[in-house]
């Protein structure tokens, strides 16, 4: 994982309002046995009225015919509301990002023409 601010993570069930942001009262940041890392350059999300879902994968090139192969590596599924948080982080992370770095200028055509809801 990028390097990030800890305390922009921190959220979910526990009240992050009442987490302090001093490294010492931060959460035990423990990986689970399970966990993966999973480059991505391909995002689709779904949504219903209880969650929303991205999946996750990798361009890898067109193929013979001239269309994108697309290689599906994951599905996360999370509450609408967790959603919202972490497109709020993402939104921060890139803004700090352009800061530090400068404007990540993106071409028209890279933005889907919908969001691939339902």
């Amino acid at each position: 994982m990028a390097q990030t601010d800890e305390a922009n993570v921190v959220h979910g069930a526990q009240d992050a309002a009442a987490l302090a942001t001093s490294a010492a009262q931060l959460p035990n940041f423990v990986e689970d046995p399970e966990f993966v890392t999973i480059y991505t350059n391909w995002v689709q999300s779904v949504y219903s009225p209880f969650d929303v879902a991205l999946f996750l994968g990798e361009a890898t090139g067109p193929t013979e015919g001239g269309r994108a192969t697309i290689k599906r590596k994951a599905k996360i599924i999370m509450a609408v509301a967790e959603a919202k948080i972490v497109a709020t982080i993402l939104a921060g992370t890139v803004a700090k990002y352009e800061a530090q770095y400068g404007k990540i200028v993106l071409a028209p055509e890279l933005f889907p023409k919908d969001d691939g809801g339902r």
